[in-house]
């Protein structure tokens, strides 16, 4: 609003001097004017500016006829002060004098700090104005949810003022507005322009702080599961999630307020960290999840594989996967061997010697509170089939055995079985001799071999189960008579017994693909 101008006049016998505004105040760096007005004289008056004191005018002055004008362009603080105008009519003279105010008052207070307040420290906020005449008569008030604080008033000769707010933010301030109220105190003044206030929320930074995670939780493998994780504070968090590891370090699984599994695995279950961080500092809680499932992965390993030799070592490994950990159970034709508790996650079976007799159908059965899973594998133990005795013969079993015209050979052939099998010894296909079943062993003698001994024998072992077959070529040997005799067993054949038909009937046919024998898959007796 423009000031009001009010006029001032003196009157002396009929000769009147005016001046206005009578009380001017002018705002700093605006274009003012004064105007001083003579009524009541005769002739042409003579009018003059003067500022009290002794001080130079800095302003234009305009004089027309019984009117006066003096502008300040701009306004500026050395104008401040009494102004005089005088008056010449004739022979009288008279002057106006009007006190000049100047002010300076740009703007509102300017509020800073209130981004940097940390909870629980103490705080500094400070108002400022500036470009600012009288500063003397300047007060800066704080004002919080309209409650008085503290205020300032500021120093002569100083062009701005400046004042300091300490406390220490609490939750309870979080969100709060805060006031710094500036008022310039001159009585002329306009009541709009004489106050100016500002408001600021306040921003109280604080770390991270976890308000609500999820509770520990059991789930069934491959259900979906969301795991969710609440925080306050500022600067807004960001929120990681972790899985702690066996060895104590963490694996990032994902961020956000919320953790989303499809399909949840045994692989997943462990301790999750859920991490808010922001620049004032970190907090971290933690959920347990646990994974449930019935046995999987069960598997039966042999080693060193599932045929073997006769004598031979065997080692039967069972595992298995699940939660809670499945008890695993090694069995032998559905018989009961070994069994683990949870504590192992592994069953280790060994054959020291492995025999005829553990030829058979091996299972690893997992089970726990979910289910069970079986796996199984058979072991079949092959029986070497020729031997041959006497240091004076080089043969291997497929080779032919040497022996010298006229030297002594003794053909023995030999089997177990159940029940115990019948023996034939051949000659090129021809019989030579046989046995009943009473015996396990047959022998023949050739007490001076000659050269229509050279042959092909064969050895054949039959029960009402199958049969078996053996052979062992002799040859002339050109070198020089041995004087030692020689034992040659060309064959060892096995038929099985009632309680292992099925077994070794498996057997059989996996030795005839391997070029050993077959046995005819024959029906068990009634009993």
């Amino acid at each position: 609003e423009p000031p009001v101008l009010l006029m001032s006049s003196w009157c002396v016998q009929g000769l009147r001097v005016s001046v206005f505004p009578r009380h001017p105040l002018f705002r700093l760096g605006e274009r003012q004017q004064l105007v001083c007005s003579v009524q009541d004289c005769p002739v042409v008056p003579s009018l003059s500016w003067s500022p009290l004191g002794d001080r130079p005018l800095t302003a234009s002055v305009s004089t027309n006829g019984s009117r006066s004008v003096v502008t300040f362009d701009p306004v500026m603080m050395e104008h401040e002060g009494t102004l005089l105008c005088r008056v010449s009519c004739g022979g009288d003279k008279r002057e106006g004098k009007t006190p000049v105010h100047v002010y300076s008052f740009p703007s509102a207070p300017v509020i800073q700090g209130q981004d940097q307040l940390k909870l629980g420290a103490e705080s500094i906020l400070t108002c400022h104005v500036s470009d600012l005449y009288p500063a003397e008569q300047l007060t800066l008030t704080w004002f919080m949810g309209g409650s008085f604080l503290q205020s300032t008033v500021g120093d002569p000769g100083s062009s701005s003022v400046r004042s300091e707010y300490k406390f220490t933010p609490q939750n309870q301030d979080s969100g709060s507005n805060i006031s710094c109220r500036a008022m310039l105190d001159l009585p002329d003044l306009p009541a709009g322009i004489r106050t100016r206030e500002t408001t600021v929320p306040l921003n109280i930074l604080y770390a991270p702080v976890v308000t609500w995670i999820s509770n520990s939780v059991l789930v069934m493998a491959d259900s979906p599961l969301t795991l969710s994780c609440s925080v306050e504070g500022n600067p807004e968090p960001t929120i990681s999630w972790s899985l702690r590891t066996a060895d104590g370090g963490s694996e990032r699984r994902g961020g956000g307020r919320q953790l989303v599994f499809r399909a949840v695995s045994l692989s997943e279950a462990g301790r999750y960290e859920c991490e808010a961080r922001n620049s004032e500092g970190n907090q971290t809680a933690a959920v347990d999840l646990t994974v449930h499932a019935p046995p999987s992965d069960t598997s039966i390993s042999v080693s060193p594989g599932e045929e073997v030799v006769e004598g031979q070592q065997v080692m039967i490994t069972c595992r298995s996967q699940g939660a809670p950990p499945p008890n695993l159970v090694l069995k032998k034709e559905g018989v009961e061997l070994q069994r683990t508790d949870p504590a192992s996650s592994s069953l280790s079976f060994s054959l020291g010697s492995a025999l005829l007799e553990d030829s058979a159908l091996y299972q690893c059965e997992a089970l726990n509170q979910y289910g069970s899973q079986l796996e199984s594998r058979s072991i079949r133990v092959r029986v070497d089939l020729v031997q041959v005795s006497g240091s004076d013969l080089e043969s291997s079993a497929d080779a032919p055995v040497e022996v010298v015209e006229g030297q002594q050979v003794t053909i023995t052939c030999h089997s177990d079985g159940a029940p115990p099998p019948n023996l034939v010894l051949k000659k090129e296909g021809v019989w030579l001799q046989s046995t009943d079943s009473a015996s396990s062993s047959l022998s023949f003698s050739l007490s001076s071999a000659l050269l229509e001994d050279s042959a092909l024998y064969q050895c054949e072992a039959s029960n009402q189960y199958g049969s078996q077959l053996e052979f062992r070529s002799i040859r002339r040997s050109t070198s020089f008579p041995p004087r030692l005799s020689v034992v040659i067993i060309p064959a060892i054949c096995v038929a099985a017994g009632l309680a292992a038909t099925a077994v070794l009937l498996d057997y059989l046919r996996r030795s005839r693909k391997k070029g050993f024998y077959q046995l005819p898959q024959s029906a068990a007796p009634s009993a």
